[in-house]
């Protein structure tokens, strides 16, 4: 009896030796979530000078209208700014015909959530609740927006991309380093980002079907290091500190979208980007889905969030 052959559903490994070709950006229309702060705000940054047209993304509005007024001035780029609550779907919806209406092409041509929450140590939400008590319902909010917000964010992308399918569309998503090296202790972050990953893996083989109607769709998957942005700075110190773990630049992180957007031969990976480091992960049949690039990392030390100086993988105060 003959084996079944097997389909791919990725391109090759990613090669990040060679050179940046960023001119198949400019004219691209591009709509970022979280994207007044952090990695969002540093990604749209790069994007527009690239030529695109960015959409940022954001709850908080005098923020974004901020980051965008400052964007455009400093860097001679036109940007659009939508505010909008990335766990409400009617808000969502809202802000993506924002990006539609205001851009010059009135397409949609690249979309990336950024839009995510920290989270708590299960530490943290069990303190909250006297032992002798019924416990109560513990909070949602990282979850949702890390990854209702993002299936919102997905299910929109798909739906105005099939408006202009002869175009190139590109879907990043964002996990994390920790969705494959699974710490101990923050149970709604790491949770939300395994989510993440496994709504990558199932739409890089989705959008490779003809029922989807999005030939030139690529789908890929980038999971940071531990990364300096407003979202993690106040526990910087402790984690690099204390744990000795890796903090890379928003700017690594960058790199890495930029190499994944510009390079049409790269769908269906996952990669990685923090200090000193950009790796594809393998996520994938061949690569052990994820378990042999990372035990590397690990191995040489460049992995951002572990092993420790307490403890493997150790983050809980």
């Amino acid at each position: 009896m003959t084996s079944p052959s097997f389909v791919p559903y990725t391109t090759p490994p990613v090669d990040f030796s060679t050179d940046l070709n960023l001119t198949s950006l400019k004219g691209k229309c591009a709509l970022l979530t979280g994207a007044a702060s952090g990695l969002g705000a540093a990604t749209a940054v790069a994007l527009a000078k690239a030529g695109c047209f960015v959409t940022v993304v954001d709850l908080n509005e005098a923020g974004g209208i901020a980051f965008v007024e400052k964007t455009e001035k400093e860097h001679d780029v036109k940007m659009n700014f939508a505010q909008a609550d990335v766990t409400s779907y009617p808000s969502l919806l809202s802000a993506f015909k924002s990006a539609i209406a205001s851009n010059p092409q009135k397409t949609l041509d690249i979309v990336i959530p950024f839009a995510g929450l920290m989270g708590a140590p299960v530490t943290a939400l069990l303190a909250e609740v006297p032992s002798t008590a019924d416990p109560t319902a513990p909070s949602m909010t990282t979850l949702d927006v890390n990854f209702k917000g993002v299936f919102y964010t997905t299910h929109l992308a798909l739906h105005y991309f099939r408006q202009s399918p002869e175009t190139e569309k590109n879907l990043i998503l964002i996990a994390s380093q920790l969705a494959y090296i699974n710490p101990p202790g923050w149970l709604d972050y790491t949770s939300s980002k395994e989510a993440v990953r496994g709504l990558f893996h199932s739409l890089r083989y989705s959008s490779r079907q003809l029922w989807l109607g999005l030939p030139n769709l690529r789908t890929n998957l980038i999971a940071p290091g531990l990364i300096d942005t407003p979202m993690s700075h106040d526990r910087l110190p402790w984690l690099e500190n204390e744990k000795g773990f890796a903090v890379g630049e928003p700017s690594d992180v960058v790199n890495v979208v930029l190499r994944v957007l510009s390079d049409k031969t790269i769908d269906g990976r996952a990669v990685s980007g923090g200090k000193d480091v950009a790796v594809d992960l393998c996520d994938d049949i061949e690569g052990q889905f994820g378990s042999r690039e990372c035990r590397k990392l690990i191995e040489s030390g460049k992995l951002g969030w572990g092993p420790s100086k307490t403890g493997f993988f150790d983050m809980v105060e």
